[in-house]
C-alpha cells in the first residue's frame, strides 16, 4: 500500500471503537463520533451562532464584495471579522478536534446568498491531503433555511465508498493540458456524471436548518445543492472547510497519484494567519517539484 493511503483518520478504522481514544470520550462525544462514521455528517444544533456573531454586519460586507458570476465570495474572513469568528468558533474546533483527534485548521471561508444549485461531487477532488481524509466542511446557516431555499443535499453514508480520483474514474490526467481551463471543465463535467451515478446508491437527504445552526460533513461525503424552488428567496450560509495538523494538502483533481505526482497546496491558517507546517504525521518531507505545477512527495 503506498504511503499516502497509510494513517488515515482514527475514524477510518472499522475497529475504531476499540482506539484507546474513543473510551476517554463521554458518553455524548461517543455518540456524536457513531454517528459521524455511520453517515458521513453531524447536524449541531446546540451551538447557535445567531446569538454571538453579528450577522447584519456580516451580510453587508459580504453582498458589497459579492461575485455575482459565481455565486459566492471566497475567504471573506480577510475583510469581515464576523467570517472569521464563525471559521475559528471554539465550539466548532472543539468537537473537529474530538471527532478526528487532531487539531482542526481552517484554511477557507465561502459566503453565499443564494443556493448554488451545485451539482453532486464530494470536497474530496477539489482538496484534500496527504494521509487522505484529514480535510471537512462546516456548513453554517445565515438565517432559517427550508427545502424551497435551495438546500444543500447530501448522500447519506456515500463517505464510505472509496476515494475516487479522476484516475479510478477513468478521467485523464496526464500530459500538459490538464491545467488548461477548457480541459478542467471538461474533465470535472465527466467527474459529475460519473458521480451522480454513484450517489444514486445511497439514501438523499436536504437540509432544513434553523439560524446559526451547522452541519459537519466527512471530505468524501457527495453533496451538493438542490434546485430552488422559490427564486425570491435567499439562503444566506457559509462553508469553512478544514484540514487538520500534520498533513500535506493537495489537490487530487491535478495530481496524478499513480506517479506520486501532486498538485499541493500551501494553504493559510485562518487561526494564526501562517501558512500550514506541511508535514507527514509530524515527519518532515521534501516536496520536489517534477513539471506543470505537480510535485513528488518524499519521506
Amino acid at each position: 500500500m503506498s504511503f499516502y493511503l497509510q494513517n488515515l483518520p482514527w475514524i477510518e478504522n472499522p475497529l475504531y471503537k476499540q482506539d484507546p481514544y474513543y473510551s476517554t470520550l463521554s458518553v455524548k462525544d461517543q455518540s456524536a463520533v457513531d454517528f459521524y462514521v455511520d453517515n458521513g455528517y453531524l447536524l449541531i444544533e446546540d451551538i447557535d451562532l445567531s446569538q454571538e456573531i453579528d450577522f447584519t454586519t456580516l451580510q453587508t460586507l459580504v453582498k458589497t464584495n459579492y461575485h455575482w458570476e459565481s455565486n459566492r465570495v471566497q475567504d471573506a474572513y480577510k475583510f469581515c471579522t464576523q467570517v472569521k469568528q464563525i471559521a475559528c468558533n471554539s465550539e466548532i474546533l472543539k468537537l473537529l478536534h474530538i471527532i478526528y483527534n487532531r487539531a482542526p485548521v481552517p484554511f477557507q471561508t465561502l459566503n453565499f446568498i443564494n443556493g448554488t444549485e451545485q451539482a453532486t461531487h464530494s470536497d474530496f477532488i477539489h482538496f484534500n491531503t496527504i494521509p487522505y481524509h484529514y480535510m471537512c466542511g462546516v456548513w453554517t446557516a445565515l438565517e432559517d433555511v427550508t427545502l424551497k431555499q435551495g438546500p444543500l443535499h447530501y448522500y447519506v453514508g456515500s463517505h464510505k465508498f472509496e476515494a475516487l480520483e479522476y484516475e479510478k474514474l477513468q478521467i485523464d490526467t496526464t500530459g500538459d493540458r490538464y491545467l488548461d481551463i477548457s480541459y478542467i471543465s471538461k474533465s470535472y463535467t465527466q467527474y459529475e456524471k460519473k458521480i451522480a451515478t454513484i450517489a444514486a446508491q445511497f439514501p438523499r437527504k436536504e437540509l432544513s436548518i434553523k439560524k446559526g445552526n451547522c452541519l459537519i460533513w466527512a471530505s468524501n461525503l457527495l453533496h451538493g445543492g438542490s434546485k430552488r424552488e422559490d427564486l425570491s428567496l435567499s439562503r444566506w450560509s457559509q462553508v469553512t472547510h478544514y484540514l487538520f495538523e500534520d498533513v500535506i494538502p493537495m489537490t487530487p483533481m491535478l495530481s496524478n497519484p499513480s506517479k506520486n505526482e501532486w498538485m499541493v497546496r500551501n494553504p493559510i491558517n485562518i487561526l494564526t494567519g501562517e501558512l500550514m507546517n506541511r508535514n507527514y504525521n509530524g515527519t518532515q518531507v521534501s516536496i520536489v517539484p517534477t513539471s506543470q505545477g505537480r510535485s513528488r512527495i518524499i519521506l
